[in-house]
């Protein structure tokens, strides 16, 4: 018998769920899609129809598996699922639907096994009447079947939906039903009117003459929404991950991209709403359109740059990647600073500064302000705004410090600060603060002349730039159309103070926009998080208030485990427990962070004692090859893991000592400080995919109180 060599494509789910499974079943399945790409009748495969009418074929995944397939045209598979084999063939054949949506013209598959466990108790209520009794009214009565099949809803799906009653019987059933069905549910429930539904979501996913029956066609509309093809798969599992190459688009997203905006603008939203993903597509975008000029494509430190560097090239091929500048912003600093032949000496270190402001204070008997406050007003307020001299002090906005002063206390602050800087002269040292500073003066004189270095600026993690940096990329490119387009999340600031962006030039007002849907965690870790953020209130970057109200997660999971322990030594055999429970883990899929260092390095020194291959998540970077990474709170900012433990949060421990000393001598800037800290947990919370585990001795810290 011939050879008959298989095309196998996966489903977007079925890659989700290869992700999850553990490397002795993603080893088999290699093999597997290995013998299926030289020939199906390899006789370890068992190959097999599953019966004479779904189209449904099945084969082996080593002993234990089952692959299910459907037959897409000629030698093409789609892969829908790997089971294990105590489920029948008849079941299998029984449980998998595969369609054309009449509206999208994609594959569409549905495990009516998924959907009848998430509905459980819908589908099971014996009234008969359940959907038009006016006090049982499902959510989605008032539109009804018509409509939502005209909207694209999946024909299959129309009966639970209409029986659905509440907001979390609809979040459970959105975790298995197809995107365009999800997004059109979840945009109904949120308020959307049916006109806006269809204009958003329908209209951007509708195709001309779909033919239901064409699967090979579907197929092909459906690569960059559900399907991945093989070869990119094979390539992605190898590496070990198996959907962490692909970049998701939702039609929201997709709109926030493609439009043309008049001026900067600006994309909020909650961790894994996909922010970063619209800023990648928005520079490809820009890319393939730009004739003449460069595009900068920003953040603020050098690891998230090589990362989006990295995720940019899957999007753009080399000619195109040669049009963007993806470079962290501090080093962006240098790079200008520097090209006319100006050396920096050496830097001046955050700890170092405040020794010297403490200096400055002794030398001038000025003792009304501490050495905190002083390198604040000086990063934030002197550098920020690029001020030269005492008469721009005394006219300078101080919009969002923890302290008014009066023009006497302005005057005796400037000896201070002129005091220091003749101390930075003199030491030939420097500051990131000042650097930047110098460079953006530098670039404003530039840029006069008509001369910019960008045609296109995107930034991404806004929150954490200073206003410093943003003076400087005002003036990276002209003002106009698409100039700068800004995206980030005012909850997860962990650097720097609240700023409004018009006083640098870049005004957004009427242009921004916010994601609500996170894909990367779940409910169950998403409330935790909000707990730990909820009571205060956070800036918009332009003098409003930003909220995550409606923000949810799509994905479900099982409740954060909480761990209180007696001591210092208790707390940290938690931490290794825990992660000891988390058998056979992958490299890269775990994270353990504490606030602080010390509190690292000993966690770190717990879990090497113990065995486990952990290493520490520093400046540079994650720790290369190590299965578990150990770092601060602020270090797993960027970053995504499959289960993540924060220890060290204890009402003693967090928030941290020196933040509550502030709270009698100054008021402002303790609450400030406590923002921050919330903001700190929230983005180390949301870190985790699928577990999070919290630990602490003694009492919780009051931010868990309410989580």
């Amino acid at each position: 018998m011939s050879k008959q060599p298989a095309i196998l494509s996966v489903h977007g789910r079925a890659a989700k769920q290869l992700d999850n499974f553990d490397p002795p079943v993603q080893k088999k399945y290699l093999t597997f899609a290995a013998h299926m790409a030289d020939d199906i009748n390899h006789k370890s495969l068992h190959f097999k129809k599953l019966d004479s009418s779904s189209g449904l074929y099945s084969a082996r995944v080593g002993s234990e598996h089952r692959a299910v397939m459907v037959h897409v045209a000629e030698n093409q598979y789609l892969l829908l699922a790997v089971q294990h084999r105590s489920e029948s063939y008849e079941r299998l054949a029984e449980r998998f639907t595969v369609t054309v949506n009449r509206v999208s013209g994609t594959i569409e598959v549905v495990d009516l096994d998924k959907v009848a466990e998430k509905l459980k108790p819908a589908l099971e209520d014996p009234r008969p009447q359940r959907r038009v009794t006016e006090e049982t009214q499902g959510l989605f009565t008032p539109f009804g079947e018509t409509v939502l099949r005209e909207l694209g809803v999946s024909d299959w799906l129309l009966d639970p939906i209409m029986r659905i009653q509440t907001e979390d019987e609809l979040l459970e059933l959105c975790e298995v039903i197809p995107a365009l069905t999800r997004d059109i549910l979840i945009e109904l429930h949120s308020g959307k009117s049916v006109d806006d539904v269809m204009e958003y979501i329908t209209r951007p996913a509708a195709v001309d003459d779909v033919d239901t029956t064409d699967l090979a066609a579907a197929l092909e509309r459906s690569k960059n929404i559900d399907v991945v093809s093989s070869d990119e798969a094979v390539q992605a599992m190898q590496a070990g991950k198996f959907t962490a190459w692909r970049l998701f688009l939702h039609p929201s997203q997709q709109r926030i991209i493609d439009r043309d905006y008049s001026g900067p603008a600006r994309v909020s939203g909650g961790p894994g709403t996909g922010k970063t993903v619209v800023a990648l597509h928005r520079v490809a975008r820009l890319a393939h359109s730009l004739v003449g000029g460069r595009i900068l494509l920003t953040t603020y430190n050098t690891n998230l740059a090589s990362y989006l560097k990295v995720q940019l090239g899957e999007l753009l091929d080399k000619d195109l990647m040669k049009k963007v500048d993806v470079i962290g912003i501090d080093k962006l600093v240098r790079r200008i600073y520097t090209e006319d032949g100006a050396t920096p000496a050496k830097l001046l270190t955050h700890d170092e500064a405040h020794k010297w402001w403490s200096a400055v204070i002794t030398e001038t008997g000025i003792t009304e302000f501490d050495a905190d406050f002083l390198h604040e007003e000086w990063t934030e307020v002197v550098c920020g705004q690029l001020l030269r001299g005492r008469a721009d002090y005394f006219a300078a906005r101080r919009a969002g410090r923890s302290r008014r002063l009066s023009r006497q206390q302005r005057s005796r602050l400037w000896k201070l600060v002129e005091a220091f800087t003749a101390r930075l002269v003199q030491e030939n040292r420097w500051t990131f603060e000042w650097l930047t500073a110098q460079a953006a003066l530098a670039e404003e004189q530039r840029s006069a002349t008509g001369a910019h270095r960008y045609a296109h600026v995107v930034v991404d993690e806004a929150q954490d730039l200073t206003a410093g940096h943003w003076r400087l990329l005002r003036t990276l490119v002209p003002h106009g159309p698409n100039d700068l387009f800004i995206a980030g999340d005012t909850h997860q600031r962990i650097y720097g103070p609240a700023l409004s962006l018009s006083p640098m030039g870049i005004n957004i007002r009427g242009r921004s926009t916010r994601l609500t849907l996170s894909y990367r965690t779940t409910r169950q870790i998403l409330a935790t998080a909000l707990g730990m953020v909820s009571g205060e209130t956070y800036d918009d970057l332009d003098d409003g208030v930003e909220t995550l109200a409606g923000y949810r997660a799509v994905n479900s999971g099982s409740r954060p485990h909480r761990i209180a322990t007696a001591d210092t030594a208790e707390e940290r055999t938690a931490v290794v427990t825990q992660v000891q429970a988390w058998k056979d883990v992958e490299p890269d899929t775990v994270a353990v962070c504490a606030p602080d260092r010390a509190q690292v390095a000993s966690l770190l020194t717990a879990l090497q004692d113990a065995g486990i291959d952990a290493g520490e998540v520093t400046r540079e970077g994650p720790p290369k090859g190590s299965v578990v990474h150990v770092a601060t709170l602020k270090r797993l900012k960027g970053m995504e893991y499959r289960n993540v433990v924060i220890a060290g949060i204890g009402a003693a421990d967090y928030p941290r000592p020196q933040t509550v000393s502030k709270e009698t001598r100054d008021p402002a800037a303790y609450r400030a400080r406590l923002r921050q800290e919330r903001c700190e947990l929230f983005v180390a919370a949301t870190r985790a995919r699928d577990a999070l585990t919290l630990i602490w001795r003694g009492d919780a810290s009051r931010f868990l109180v309410t989580a």
